[in-house]
């Protein structure tokens, strides 16, 4: 019987036999904490050994003990190294860090288009619905399927979010646990690259609207009667139980069945991907791990800027407008967050007269932490944590606007009232020390 594999664990010291540059070499598939390293012994060509320390967009090979076509995606050169065998010959070895590793069939190029549809495993999403997939009679003791699917049709392609449960019996009895999958029916032939793309833009999707991280754990991509199963080779999956516990708090976020408009908040999404990329990739990167409140107000701030710039630019150049101080083209920082945090004021309710002071407290804080200009004002250790998350909020809301999502379902998006609320922003202390610095200026 073959080896299976079901975790990037299970390639651990899994040996194999790999194509460079047209030659086969024996090589090592070593498995640590965060990452994946393919060690190949080049010993028999000892004068290309520095010829192949480079980068590689793909390796292609077969696993040594059961003959299973493999390929290597995304292969970084990192060490070149040499040890002695115990007849004392030396032993050339070459280490690439690995992003992806496919098993089950060799493909060409990774930028080939052969693939027709795929599977994918989200953890995270099971509470993406309010429906239970299976309805349990407990005076027949039995159990039925009742498991849902949703659709959203994008040009190309077709997106099934399939809401199931996997049942297991034993002595003790029965047990029934949510199982979501999503399936991509192709109309026209991906490549791994193009096909790789599309199943992350859903991923950012599906963080933006539950607003948790959520994560990528299984792909099987077919060719006709061919299936290859892809494995991410970095720790992805190291913050899901932190982020299970939100659950424990009722934070009410949106669920499918409220997004009668799917497919036009999905299309507008692929529109605006390509702009969006850049605040959904740091949005990412502090929703899924460990990130000080300092931090967090920072890479907020630049990214409200970033999508003033792309999607506010009007807006902010009206508030500009109206200014009685201006000394230099704008519109200025202060313009773009006001004219952000007025979109998203029907979740907040604050007066103008709030949102022109909040809007300048923010510029003053961003001012002093990254332009160090030690005249302006720095925040609390509590004011960090309320206003980062209070950026993010009005960054998440403007996104949903763009998208096309009911105001209502926004406000429960939100994290005011959970995380914050209007009398941590405007406290007296911090109201106190901010006017303080602004007569200091005059």
């Amino acid at each position: 019987m073959g080896k299976v594999y079901n975790s990037i664990k299970d390639f651990e010291n899994v040996s194999v036999r790999i194509t460079l540059n047209r030659k086969k070499y024996n090589a090592m598939i070593m498995v640590f904490e965060d990452s994946v390293y393919l060690s190949v012994d080049v010993s028999k060509n000892e004068s290309l050994w520095e010829k192949l320390d480079q980068n590689y967009e793909q390796i292609n090979g077969r696993t040594i003990f059961n003959n299973v076509p493999i390929s290597f995606i995304s292969c970084i050169f990192t060490d070149r190294y040499m040890n002695q065998s115990t007849e004392g010959k030396n032993i050339l070895y070459l280490d690439f860090r690995i992003a992806y590793i496919a098993i089950g069939t060799n493909m060409r190029s990774y930028k080939n288009k052969v693939f027709d549809r795929a599977e994918v495993k989200f953890e995270n999403i099971d509470n993406f619905t309010d429906e239970l997939p299976y309805t349990y009679d407990h005076f027949e003791k039995k159990y039925k399927s009742n498991a849902t699917q949703y659709c959203v049709n994008c040009k190309d392609y077709k997106i099934n979010i399939n809401f199931g449960f996997d049942n297991k019996n034993s002595r003790k009895g029965l047990s029934l646990k949510r199982n979501t999958s999503v399936t991509f029916d192709l109309n026209k032939k991906y490549s791994y690259e193009e096909l790789l793309n599309e199943i992350f833009k859903l991923n950012y999707f599906f963080m933006i609207i539950m607003r948790k991280h959520i994560v990528v754990s299984n792909i099987i991509f077919f060719q006709k009667k061919i299936k290859c199963k892809i494995f991410f080779c970095y720790k992805n999956d190291v913050y899901i139980d932190k982020f299970d516990k939100l659950e424990v708090l009722n934070i009410t976020r949106i669920k499918i069945e409220e997004l009668s408009n799917i497919n036009d908040i999905y299309s507008k999404y692929l529109a605006y991907f390509d702009k969006l990329y850049p605040i959904l990739d740091i949005y990412y990167s502090t929703i899924c791990g460990f990130i000080y409140d300092l931090n967090r107000f920072i890479v907020g701030t630049t990214t409200l800027e970033y999508f003033s710039n792309e999607f506010n630019k009007d807006e902010a150049l009206h508030y500009y407008n109206l200014r009685t101080d201006k000394k230099e083209n704008g519109p200025y920082y202060a313009d773009k967050v006001h004219s952000l945090l007025e979109k998203a004021n029907y979740v907040f309710n604050f007066s103008e007269q709030e949102i022109i002071d909040l809007s300048k407290r923010i510029t003053d804080a961003r001012v002093y932490y990254i332009h160090y200009k030690k005249e302006r004002k720095k925040l609390s250790e509590h004011e960090k944590f309320y206003y980062s998350h209070l950026i993010f909020d009005i960054l998440i809301i403007n996104i949903g606007l763009l998208l096309g999502l009911d105001v209502n379902l926004l406000i429960r998006l939100s994290n005011y009232g959970k995380y914050y609320k209007k009398e941590n922003i405007f406290s007296v202390s911090s109201l106190q020390n901010w006017i303080c610095v602004e007569l200091n200026k005059l």
